[in-house]
């Protein structure tokens, strides 16, 4: 501060660090991350949903698919856990690419702010 005068706002002694914080970035291996994640995750929760309504509902699958009406209660449960995975890998990849485009938006959104 001056002595003269006692309202002069005091001035840094030393330069301000530079900041440690960094722009978070969606790479393309990050996004593929993401879509496959939820790939996989929704593979297992398809299957075991198709595995639960193979074991509590078994007439379910019989009557959907006609060549499954004299099949044994073993290829019933294989059947229906690749269908429920299947579905489920479609609707997790789904799922994944619109966290992606909406995460790639708010970025872009928010670089735009900024700038």
């Amino acid at each position: 501060m001056n002595a003269n005068n006692p309202y002069e706002s005091p001035r840094a002694t030393e330069e301000a660090a530079p900041s440690t914080t960094t722009k978070p970035e969606l790479t393309l291996w990050i996004a593929t991350q993401y879509v496959l994640l939820t790939s996989g995750g929704g593979m297992v929760l398809g299957a075991l949903v198709g595995l639960m309504i193979a074991v509590f509902v078994p007439d379910y699958y019989r009557s959907v698919i006609s060549r499954l009406s004299a099949a044994s209660p073993e290829m019933i449960l294989r059947v229906a856990m690749v269908m429920g995975a299947t579905q489920g890998l479609v609707v997790g990849g789904l799922f994944g690419l619109a966290i992606v485009a909406i995460y790639a938006w708010y970025l872009t959104r928010r670089s735009k702010m900024t700038s």
